[in-house]
């Protein structure tokens, strides 16, 4: 059970925030997934607006592919039978090195709560249930991309900044 103080409620009487569920995402999970993830892209996308129905049927033949293969990992955190909350991880293997020796990697994504889910720990709870399951891999680096008003909550977790990556995106 998660205790939070309502919007209206006393200062010291606090109210209890109903218990929510963390379980692996599944193939039942897919609309609520792709759903979330657009949440997430509307949220974060600089130029705003829809996602295109292109994205749409492309994240969820990405999802129907890559979850039962393993290939993306999934959480969905649930309250009262409705998805609130997920987040994903993708797996690369590199050539080992230095500081990785088995050279595989996980990359965290599509960590999104609901707004009104937010202040709840739903992020928190989702992010260490990953790293409670990559710590049984052999994966040894991980990370991410984060909004400015997830970073505390990663930094927290002992992620920290790494400004030497750069990136292209190729069109076509």
């Amino acid at each position: 059970m998660i205790s939070t103080m309502q919007p209206n409620s006393p200062a010291s009487k606090p109210q209890p925030q109903p218990a929510y569920l963390i379980r692996r995402a599944a193939l039942e999970d897919l609309d609520a997934l792709v759903h979330l993830r657009l949440e997430l892209i509307r949220e974060v996308a600089s130029e705003g607006g829809q996602p295109a129905a292109q994205v749409v049927e492309a994240t969820r033949a990405y999802l129907e592919k890559k979850i039962p293969t393993g290939e993306f990992v999934g959480w969905v955190a649930e309250l009262n039978g409705q998805i609130v909350g997920t987040s994903g991880l993708v797996f690369f293997e590199r050539p080992p090195h230095t500081a990785n020796l088995t050279g595989i990697e996980a990359y965290i994504m599509n960590m999104y709560t609901l707004p009104e889910q937010r202040g709840h720990g739903i992020s928190t709870d989702l992010m260490e249930t990953i790293l409670e399951y990559l710590r049984q891999t052999q994966v040894r680096r991980i990370w991410l991309h984060a909004s400015e008003a997830a970073r505390p909550i990663y930094a927290r977790m002992g992620f920290v900044p790494n400004h030497t990556e750069m990136e292209m995106i190729l069109k076509g």
